[in-house]
């Protein structure tokens, strides 16, 4: 008896051990997803800086589906409304302003 005990001990704490792992892996392929998605947005900007608004808007668009932020929504809102699609535009700009403690968009 005392063995069952034992291996059901073991058991258990093999299945939160696995858990934990579980659940670290998904943070890290959340992090790894958010800083591919802000390298996205930075070379986004620079492309709109130069005028080059349908690139960026491709950028935009990739880091808004890898990491959906108030700010990869504005930029890519702010974006489509310099490329005159209105309705996405104010969709992607709506999103972003709902998130009034997000830092990037308080400022």
């Amino acid at each position: 008896m005392r063995n069952v005990r034992s291996f059901r001990a073991a058991a258990h704490y093999g299945v939160a051990l696995l858990c934990l792992v579980g659940l670290a892996a998904i943070s890290g392929s959340e992090a790894v997803a958010s800083d591919n998605a802000e390298i996205l947005i930075r070379k986004g900007v620079e492309l709109r800086r130069r005028g080059r608004d349908s690139d960026a808007s491709a950028l935009f668009r990739q880091a808004y589906e890898l990491s959906h932020t108030p700010r990869a929504a504005a930029q890519l809102g702010l974006c489509e409304q310099a490329l005159g699609q209105w309705l996405e535009a104010e969709g992607h700009l709506s999103e972003a302003l709902l998130a009034e403690s997000d830092p990037w968009i308080a400022s």
